[in-house]
């Protein structure tokens, strides 16, 4: 996808939000959580950034997202709408490598997926303690080491789910979960549905039969 997309939400009079994006006027099961991120910036008067999430890039093509949001204000301070700025992942992991400690953290989780990873390890490496690690993840990406790391593992998987024929339980210790169960768990969490729908959905029936043979 491009490096950013920007989305410009607007606020009527009688508080309905007006639905820039395509994508969300199309009502896809993505949407939601988007409008509820929406919400609750409106509501609250505040940004949220660095959301990990999935979207849709300017092909429609489904890739994961860094986004921000931030309301807009008139000349009385209210609030009328919001903008969102939508940075690829891939994009940002990449320049992170540039951000210090933060930078060296993210090299060594990606480096290191398929481990049992402990924040006291990762902050070793990156020359922090985990508290003060802690506190720079929250300040750049806006989210505990921990979280960044299933993030990351699911980031990983849905790859390996769309271009792979392993099963869900090798894909499951492959990026570092437990067990299969761990890893539907995480993955519903995230993406809102689990690795066994999400593979089936994202081929559109492709191989389905060599598919479901091994999920």
């Amino acid at each position: 996808m491009e490096s950013h997309q920007i989305l410009l939400r607007i606020v009527e009079e009688d508080g309905d939000v007006v639905e820039i994006d395509n994508f969300l006027q199309g009502g896809c099961e993505l949407a939601e959580k988007f409008r509820a991120d929406d919400r609750w910036v409106l509501e609250h008067d505040e940004p949220r950034r660095n959301l990990i999430e999935i979207w849709f890039d300017a092909q429609g093509r489904r890739d994961w997202v860094v986004t921000s949001k931030y309301p807009l204000h008139d000349t009385a301070g209210r609030v009328i709408g919001l903008i969102a700025i939508l940075q690829s992942l891939d994009v940002l992991q990449r320049r992170l490598a540039d951000l210090g400690p933060v930078g060296k953290a993210v090299d060594y989780i990606r480096e290191h997926l398929g481990e049992n990873l402990m924040v006291e390890e990762i902050a070793r490496y990156a020359g922090f303690s985990a508290r003060q690690l802690q506190r720079q993840f929250q300040r750049v990406l806006g989210q505990s080491i921990r979280q960044y790391l299933i993030r990351t593992r699911v980031h990983a998987a849905t790859r390996e789910l769309l271009h792979s024929e392993h099963t869900l339980g090798e894909i499951a210790l492959r990026f570092g979960f437990n067990d299969q169960s761990a890893f539907s768990n995480a993955f519903r969490s995230i993406i809102g549905m689990s690795p066994r729908e999400y593979r089936l959905r994202e081929t559109g029936g492709r191989a389905a039969a060599d598919l479901k043979s091994r999920i």
